[in-house]
């Protein structure tokens, strides 16, 4: 019975959030009416015989409708990136008995020793790394788990309550796609309305003011009503059809809104920042002035004031807890560039545009797709995909006397480039790395002493 109640909640909550998707695409049907029959039809081809302009608005707003819908539904097809694999735990610490000899785990014991220990993870304050008992595996960098998917999710930004989706790592592209179409929308039917409104009110008015019009009108009430009548009337008693003032008002506001919500995605996109990263970071610096200025933090404040974060990570063939800042931001590369391209891909400028996740293979540092765009655009291009520092492989640290040289360990997965093979795509998927300048960060304060070092061998003392 209580399974069935928990079931009966879980589609009650689905379909609450189904509830305002269909709103949106009601208002999409609705405002796709007011922009074909009053406004274009009625209006600039009817009562301003303008048929031509009438016709290229209409196919521009479709045009613009069927992009919006179309990265709709490619947020939804592609889904916010589901990591399947299990990382199963490393083998961080290895155990001897007194006499120098490694302990090793029962034959029947699963063994950890299969998965590659990473050069750097987030970590609890003894260093070892957050599992997700949920999904029974390893959390990757920056994944966090969905109760709604029951799996956890790269690069989880948040859920969309418009969109009726978990927006993550692989369908971000669609979604700023997506965020940029929808503004691009209001904002061409908030210009054509402040353009065409203002001229039917001069031309009804104009109509009001004919009294050759006002006898054909007293003609027509004296019969019984028709509809060229009630035309004529509405066009001589009402000076705008109600339906544009609102789409008009609706729109403006859209505009806005929408204007400051990209340009706040852009800004994460400068920094390589989630949503949820940057609403922590602003969290926490709400509680450091707080504390600042003495005063009481409030109750959902004062439970996670003492949350901490921790790094895990290889130095000189040694490993190191590092504590670091909820406003920082490891991610971020050195230009804004190579933080657009771990959203874009670091295909060219077109692909960019272009709101799909292309399948294609790398070869030989450029991908099939990047190959076709080099014959059909110009056979002097050339397209580079070299690694940009901060965005390269993860990176390992060897002894060489006070420096420490970081040797490329995997290739670089793109973004835009999708590789068939489901393994592969995983790979994608768990591929998060640091920058270059914040790893020399966290080098300078091992060398400054603001670190911890992980113990990784025990001795286990034996009963007499």
């Amino acid at each position: 019975m209580a399974a069935f109640i928990s079931q009966l909640r879980t589609v009650y909550s689905r379909l609450l959030k189904m509830f305002v998707p269909i709103g949106v695409v009601v208002f999409l049907g609705y405002s796709s009416y007011v922009f074909v029959k009053p406004l274009a039809i009625d209006l600039i081809d009817n009562e301003q015989t303008q048929p031509s302009v009438a016709i290229g608005l209409i196919v521009t707003y479709w045009i613009l409708l069927l992009c919006l819908l179309f990265n709709w539904i490619m947020i939804l097809i592609n889904g916010p990136g589901v990591i399947n694999k299990k990382l199963t735990p490393y083998k961080l610490v290895t155990f001897y008995d007194e006499d120098g000899h490694e302990i090793r785990q029962n034959q029947s014991t699963p063994s950890p020793t299969q998965q590659a220990i990473p050069d750097y993870f987030f970590c609890d304050i003894n260093g070892y790394p957050y599992y997700c008992p949920d999904c029974q595996s390893l959390k990757p960098l920056r994944s966090r788990h969905s109760n709604e998917l029951g799996k956890c999710v790269a690069k989880m930004d948040h859920y969309c309550t418009w969109i009726g989706s978990i927006i993550g790592k692989k369908n971000y592209k669609n979604f700023m796609h997506f965020a940029f179409n929808f503004l691009i929308y209001f904002f061409y039917f908030f210009i054509v309305l402040l353009v065409y409104i203002p001229q039917q009110v001069k031309y009804r008015k104009s109509l009001a003011a004919d009294d050759s019009l006002h006898e054909t009108f007293m003609i027509h009430e004296a019969n019984p009503v028709t509809k060229e009548s009630l035309e004529l009337k509405t066009k001589v008693t009402t000076y705008m059809n109600p339906n544009l003032g609102i789409l008009l008002v609706v729109s403006f506001f859209w505009v806005i809104i929408l204007s400051s919500f990209w340009g706040q995605h852009v800004w994460y996109l400068s920094r390589n920042e989630t949503t949820i990263e940057h609403l922590k970071a602003k969290r926490s610096k709400k509680i450091q002035k707080l504390l600042a200025k003495g005063k009481k933090l409030p109750s959902h404040l004062e439970s996670i004031k003492d949350e901490k974060v921790y790094v895990n990570i290889k130095y000189h063939d040694q490993r190191f807890i590092v504590e670091i800042d909820h406003t920082d931001t490891p991610f971020k590369k050195s230009t804004f560039k190579r933080n657009l391209q771990e959203v874009f891909g670091q295909s060219n400028l077109l692909t960019w545009c272009i709101p799909l996740n292309f399948t294609a293979r790398k070869k030989n540092g450029q991908t099939d797709i990047e190959s076709q765009y080099c014959k059909t655009l110009s056979p002097a291009l050339t397209l580079t995909t070299q690694n940009a520092p901060g965005s390269k492989s993860p990176v390992s640290s060897t002894n060489t006397g006070s420096e420490n040289t970081q040797t490329e360990k995997n290739s670089y997965y793109d973004p835009s480039v999708k590789n068939s093979s489901k393994s592969q795509d995983e790979e994608w998927l768990l591929d998060e790395r640091f920058s270059d300048e914040y790893l020399e960060h966290l080098y300078q304060k091992i060398n400054d002493g603001k670190s911890i070092k992980f113990v990784s061998t025990m001795v286990l003392k034996t009963n007499p």
